[in-house]
């Protein structure tokens, strides 16, 4: 018998014991109700694991260069030599005031991955209507 029930009449002990059982049952089905929560969460917590890396694998390009293939590295740096020939003609625009982008001869079917040209579709410097032997260099 629980200290706090002596000297009760035995109705009013068999009322405490009986709250106390319902306040536990009370009890247990919060705990697993918050289990139940905690469960859902953590598998939340793998979809969204996955998810994060299923999308660094399509975005091969956000990569490091250590782990591209060669392919990879060709497409990146074919991207990189549009850029630069648009930066270029963005400098000659600025620079003129009548240009426009749009006379950049970059054929639509010849772009490849991030909006470059595909790997062997251009040489870096034929998108400003140059040839494959230019004289300078970054690469």
């Amino acid at each position: 018998m629980h200290p706090l029930q002596w000297g009760f009449p035995r109705e009013t002990r068999q009322l405490l014991e009986s709250q106390q059982l319902s306040n536990v049952q009370d009890l247990n089905n919060q705990i697993m109700h918050v289990q139940e929560q905690l469960e859902v969460a953590k598998q939340r917590g793998k979809v969204i694991a996955q998810a994060l890396q299923a999308g660094r694998e399509q975005r091969w390009w956000e990569r490091s260069m250590e782990n591209m293939t060669y392919p990879q590295l060709e497409m990146v740096g074919g991207s990189l030599e549009n850029m630069k020939a648009l930066v270029d003609q963005k400098i000659f625009e600025a620079s003129n005031g009548h240009a426009s982008i749009s006379s950049i001869n970059i054929p639509q079917s010849t772009r490849g991955v991030m909006g470059g040209p595909s790997p062997s579709s251009m040489g870096p410097h034929q998108a400003m209507g140059g040839s494959d032997n230019f004289g300078g260099g970054y690469y």
